[in-house]
């Protein structure tokens, strides 16, 4: 039009990426359809996870892992085709789906096991799984390119660079994911667990399935390997605790002082996962029920703000003796049963820190677990409370005006002397209730 000839703007940017940035800049102006697409694919798979961590009933992770992969799958197919300017089919659009959801799980399922081998025993650092999981899902991605490449009667080499892009990508996100979805449902994505010992210990032990009738039971030799949970769990029995399987999934996790026992949720699938709620639950019920603080006159504020503050330092406490039973079956058997909540880490970090006294570790984990740490039970509203401190101010403040709701039987103030308003009975389940 008008004589004038437009240069294509895709070679501008192409040679103004050069320009600026030479090989690099050329090779991402010359590629930049495939990095958009891996970046749309990325985007789906973690709205994927996103949706799983925050929807109202619990979601196998197995499934969250694979409707992750098959949404980023078919996100890669759906962007790459369009960019290339043909018309997509929905017949390869699930192939593709499927394929990446195989890619994903495959690489959760072996990187669970490659990574004990590389030296990291509990299969739980980072970095490792990281690098593992990218590397295993590269080589997915490309197997499973070059075999559909065969069966379709293309060239071998067709795609299989974008195969292994996509397939590395969904690999990195694999752990995080585990991590994020895992801790806050309380199961781990990929559900089993490694029943072989892990190498490099002298005197292994075997992890078989659990039989979900004791709990104590079901962690078999592990139980005996952490003095501080056998101690413990002994000195719990005698005094009349109980140990059960709480088979409604709804209730989570808990301790209930009142009737001395301990609920495992039926959910946990994995000897590990038992180990590790367990672990929790038996530093509730070891530090003792949080004290119910009440003094006639106490204003209602004045009465949240003295219940509150036990109360999560209980959860300090009791996260503190996981991490001492974590270490302890670690050293002995090289399996890790993970610490609970999405601060694992810092409150290992703590835990751990000679510098500090038993009373400091525990403040500090309080305090990181009250404003950090997010529960699964939502306001009446519907929408979710911010941290675990706001949570439990709002549970005082309701047994507080549950209690002031049901007046003495006589108005008496000198024979009618109030008494305490009623504090939870439980632990509050802090395992049952993160999502």
């Amino acid at each position: 039009m008008f004589g004038l000839h437009l240069p294509n703007p895709l070679h501008a940017i192409e040679r103004v990426g050069g320009d600026l940035l030479g090989d690099a800049g050329h090779w991402v102006a010359h590629n930049w359809k495939s990095i958009a697409s891996i970046a749309v694919s990325t985007l789906a798979f973690a709205a994927v996870i996103g949706l799983c961590a925050i929807c109202p009933f619990a979601v196998p992770g197995i499934v969250a892992l694979a409707a992750a992969g098959f949404t980023s799958g078919v996100a890669f197919y759906g962007t790459s085709t369009l960019l290339a300017g043909r018309r997509p089919s929905w017949k390869a659009a699930l192939l593709q789906g499927g394929l990446s959801a195989a890619i994903t799980l495959g690489t959760g399922g072996l990187g669970r096991f490659i990574a004990p081998s590389l030296g990291d025993a509990a299969g739980q650092a980072l970095a490792t799984r990281l690098v593992t999981n990218t590397a295993v899902g590269a080589a997915f991605g490309t197997a499973t390119q070059g075999v559909e490449n065969l069966i379709e009667g293309k060239p071998l080499g067709d795609h299989l660079g974008d195969a292994a892009a996509l397939g590395a990508v969904n690999g990195l996100l694999v752990e995080p994911a585990r991590r994020v979805s895992g801790l806050t449902t309380g199961e781990e994505l990929v559900g089993s667990e490694p029943t072989s010992p892990p190498r490099g210990i002298d005197t292994p032990i075997e992890l078989p399935p659990p039989a979900k009738v004791d709990p104590i039971a079901d962690l078999g030799q592990l139980a005996d390997r952490s003095t501080t949970l056998a101690r413990d769990t002994a000195r719990l029995e005698a005094e009349g605790w109980k140990f059960v399987y709480e088979r409604d999934p709804n209730k989570g996790t808990y301790t209930n002082y009142t009737t001395k026992t301990i609920a495992i949720s039926d959910t946990k699938g994995s000897t590990l996962e038992i180990a590790r709620s367990l672990a929790h639950e038996v530093g509730h019920a070891a530090d003792g029920a949080p004290p119910k603080i009440f003094t006639p006159g106490m204003t209602r504020d004045e009465y949240i703000e003295a219940n509150t503050r036990p109360r999560l330092l209980s959860e300090g406490a009791a996260t503190l003796e996981q991490v001492e039973i974590e270490q302890q079956i670690l050293e002995s058997t090289g399996y890790d049963i993970g610490v609970s909540g999405q601060h694992a880490e810092d409150y290992k970090r703590i835990a751990l820190d000679p510098t500090l006294t038993r009373e400091q570790k525990i403040e500090q984990i309080a305090h990181r677990f009250a404003h950090d740490e997010v529960p699964s039970i939502r306001r009446p509203d519907g929408t979710r409370y911010e941290n675990f401190h706001e949570r439990t101010v709002a549970r005082f403040g309701e047994l507080w005006d549950e209690w002031m709701a049901s007046p003495p039987a006589s108005e008496d103030p000198v024979s009618a002397e109030p008494s305490a308003p009623p504090a939870p009975s439980s632990s509050g389940g802090f395992v049952g209730s993160l999502r």
